[in-house]
């Protein structure tokens, strides 16, 4: 069972993530650097969902937040949309196993 993690969001509405990838990103961002999200930080929370090996809705909400509540380097942004698009691509749809997704990295 995926562990989750519930708070308001800016717009005062209640979400729901995976505290796993969630608390990733979180901690991605506070370590030395510039607080952004980039191609590594892409990379390692594509990897957690691969490793799952399947790809839930709750998956599906918490990476739109990140995506949203985090600042992420351009080229970062381009890799994560490509990792997701790429695993949507073939047929790694909410709910279902993540067949091939060793090969997205």
């Amino acid at each position: 069972m995926i562990e989750t993690l519930t708070f308001k969001a800016k717009n005062n509405k209640t979400v729901v993530v995976d505290a796993a990838l969630w608390q990733e990103a979180l901690d991605r961002t506070s370590k030395k650097g510039d607080g952004r999200l980039g191609v590594a930080d892409a990379h390692a929370l594509f990897d957690l969902i691969a490793r799952k090996q399947q790809y839930t809705e709750i998956d599906k909400k918490t990476l739109k937040h990140i995506r949203k509540q985090f600042h992420w380097t351009k080229q970062g942004n381009i890799i994560f949309r490509r990792l997701i698009r790429s695993a949507a691509g073939k047929n790694w749809s909410p709910g279902t196993e993540a067949s091939g997704s060793a090969d997205l990295e």
